[in-house]
């Protein structure tokens, strides 16, 4: 199982539901950047964090939900998504909000503990730039060490659905 991070700068709406990413780029057929959408594999773990400029608020880990189906491709178009189609769709299910948001403030907070998960586990990419803050990545495969930290900035037992 593999733990990933969606970061939503537009329709928070959509979290919990779905994740989708064009294929294509202005620019570029089959866009390598938006390839990371066929790796979440069913049952992985996707949490949720919803960047300010999307909800008005500070930006923060909401929820978490897993993964019901691997991707498939959508041809028509959808309603939140401001890109074109065609698009890669993971389909997500059994959303659980969080006790307590995990704020960017909280994850300030806890830096040497995330940054202690980050050099253990390869394979995975930091939601976090220089300063701490989150990068706008939208998906990315993130450290099953940052799984307590969460459990404990947010007050919630996550549980692992299979």
């Amino acid at each position: 199982m593999n733990i990933w991070m969606e970061i939503l700068s537009k329709f928070p709406e959509r979290a919990g539901a779905y994740l989708i990413a064009p294929i294509n780029s202005e620019t570029k057929k089959d866009n390598p950047i938006y390839r990371v959408m066929m790796k979440p594999d069913v049952g992985d773990l996707v949490f949720h964090c919803v960047l300010s400029i999307a909800s008005g608020q500070e930006t923060a880990i909401t929820s978490y939900s897993m993964v019901a189906y691997r991707y498939c491709i959508q041809a028509e178009a959808d309603p939140l998504c401001v890109a074109a189609p065609p698009y890669r769709k993971v389909i997500l299910n059994g959303q659980q909000m969080l006790n307590h948001p995990i704020t960017q403030s909280k994850m300030r907070e806890h830096r040497a503990a995330f940054e202690r998960a980050m050099a253990i586990e390869t394979g995975t990419r930091a939601p976090f730039d220089k300063n701490f803050n989150i990068k706008q990545l939208y998906l990315t495969r993130i450290p099953r060490g940052f799984m307590p930290i969460f459990e404990l900035i947010s007050d919630t037992n996550i549980i692992i659905r299979t």
